[in-house]
């Protein structure tokens, strides 16, 4: 994967009749920018989503002790067990949907950063399009000066 540092450091040689130097410069500035916030926010979803998953087990290791917690007080008594029981269901209950809750907002975090990906890709790629026909437009163009500078006679 590039990096920013990668696009930062990347340099371009001098051709004659290139692009406008300072226009490539201002652009890969901006890409860079662009490019460092995508970078910076992946990381830090891919955090989060690390922090959520560790929180998710941790109500799935709270889910099993509980359930742990039922088979020893069902083997105490049968009105502890009743009540207990209906403490547990309650408390798993409540771990569940704040689990799914987490979940859900990492899905949603992950679809944004997809559909944001997809429309870079898709900008990127209109770009390069655009700048492939640009150059086609200017071989033709060097092709007919040629073909024009080869005719002509002093």
């Amino acid at each position: 994967m590039i990096t920013p540092l990668d696009i930062q450091t990347k340099s371009f040689s001098n051709a004659a009749m290139g692009y406008k130097k300072a226009e490539v410069d201002a652009f890969c500035e901006e890409l860079l920018r662009d490019y460092e916030a995508l970078y910076k926010s992946s990381n830090e979803a891919n955090a989060k989503i690390k922090e959520l998953t560790k929180l998710v087990d941790s109500y799935k290791g709270m889910e099993e002790t509980m359930k742990n917690t039922l088979v020893v007080a069902q083997s105490s008594a049968e009105q502890l067990t009743a009540s207990a029981h209906k403490e547990a269901e309650a408390i798993v209950s409540e771990a569940t949907a704040k689990s799914q809750e987490i979940i859900a907002k990492a899905n949603e975090r992950l679809a944004s950063l997809t559909g944001e990906y997809e429309a870079l890709k898709k900008e990127i790629g209109m770009f390069i399009m655009r700048s492939k026909s640009e150059f086609e437009v200017q071989i033709k163009a060097l092709e007919q000066s040629g073909e024009r500078l080869q005719q002509s006679s002093i």
